[in-house]
């Protein structure tokens, strides 16, 4: 019967008090390896089993409180854990948004620089036109540093696609 209820999960901390006339140390051992919690022999003295019975009433209470106790504890750690992780989270992506946020000031340099050249290359573009004597030569002086230019803000482009990501499925072109 000891090892039934010891197979059992569902009386897995039920205590059990075995009372037998077997009195001999290797039987009373056999006893407590097949799972009892406690060996008495015959004759036994009522009281004794009593107060015995009330002892592993008080296990078993405290027991259950330990687990409870146990259940809370663990419920606290993983909320405990997923705040943490929260948290983590939240850090992470602020470095990462500080990171981005000093990258993007170091690419609005990059590009607004090969701009600058550009936007000053047409004015002297639109001034050549303007004047009656076009030079030709200092026109296509003016469009090959535009060209030249443009070529250089899409390197810086490419640049950061490479780094950001694989680019190759992408349906535009580099110029």
């Amino acid at each position: 019967v000891c090892k039934q209820i010891r197979a059992n999960p569902k009386l897995e901390f039920t205590k059990v008090i075995l009372v037998s006339g077997k009195a001999m140390i290797e039987e009373r051992l056999i006893g407590y390896e097949i799972g009892a919690d406690e060996y008495m022999t015959k004759p036994f003295v009522p009281e004794e089993l009593l107060a015995k019975a009330k002892v592993f009433l008080r296990l078993t209470a405290m027991e259950k409180e330990l687990r409870e106790m146990n259940t809370s504890l663990d419920a606290k750690v993983q909320a405990r854990t997923k705040q943490l992780m929260n948290t983590e989270a939240k850090l992470i992506n602020a470095a990462k948004m500080s990171a981005l946020g000093e990258m993007a000031g170091g690419i609005a340099h990059e590009v607004n620089t090969p701009l600058g050249v550009i936007t000053l290359a047409a004015g002297q573009l639109s001034d050549l036109i303007d004047n009656k004597d076009i030079d030709r030569a200092s026109l296509k002086d003016m469009a090959k540093m535009i060209e030249d230019t443009v070529k250089r803000i899409s390197r810086i482009i490419q640049g950061l696609r490479n780094f950001s990501r694989d680019g190759s499925k992408d349906r535009y072109e580099i110029v």
